[in-house]
């Protein structure tokens, strides 16, 4: 049994794999930059509250910070893991600001093998040399291991970012401040008989 309690929001799970088709290595680009928050500012905790960081959050214009495919790629694939299935309800993208992608499609995989579409993001152009907000993308919680994104209607490059996950936050069974407070009322009653013992 569950407790009762008002929809939880969604709330952010890091990354903890990610791989790409193509790298730009002459920008000295990493597909690592799209999840290792080298560019967010302010940087984030599993846990944290999906809508209330992206309110709040930008990504650095800095490339060395970014994901960059090789250049003239046209679309580019990103395949992101968790490490186990979760429940997913919100993607971010921080759309580079110069040579972003105009659509993000996603898919999701339990195994790594077969993935489902849950949808298109297109995203918001930003301004060269500025720092940038996510665009958000919500839908329906779908269970997930894996996110397939592949970038499309790209400039010279290919690029984000960073790619940031909201999840369903897993409920507190409702039996559970009653095991606690039993827990506490054992510990009292056992301090109690020592107590008297050593008197």
């Amino acid at each position: 049994m569950f407790a009762a309690t008002a929809a939880s929001a969604a709330t952010l799970m890091p990354f903890t794999s990610i791989s790409a088709d193509s790298v730009a290595i002459n920008l000295g680009s990493s597909a690592d930059n799209a999840i290792n928050q080298s560019g967010l500012m302010p940087g984030y905790s599993a846990g944290d509250d999906f809508d209330a960081y992206v309110a709040g959050a930008l990504h650095s214009f800095e490339t060395d910070t970014e994901y960059f495919s090789a250049v003239n790629a046209g679309t580019a694939v990103l395949t992101l893991g968790f490490g186990s299935v979760i429940e997913l309800e919100k993607l971010g993208v921080f759309n580079e600001n110069a040579q972003g992608a105009g659509s993000v499609a996603f898919e999701v995989s339990t195994d790594g093998i077969t993935y489902t579409s849950i949808g298109t993001l297109f995203t918001t152009p930003g301004s060269p040399r500025t720092d940038y907000a996510a665009d958000v993308f919500s839908f329906g919680p779908v269970m997930a291991q894996f996110v397939r994104a592949t970038l499309s209607d790209c400039g010279n490059y290919c690029a984000v970012g960073e790619i940031i996950a909201g999840v369903t936050p897993i409920p507190l069974p409702a039996t559970l401040p009653l095991l606690l407070g039993a827990g506490a009322g054992l510990f009292a009653l056992r301090r109690r008989q020592t107590a008297a013992v050593a008197a």
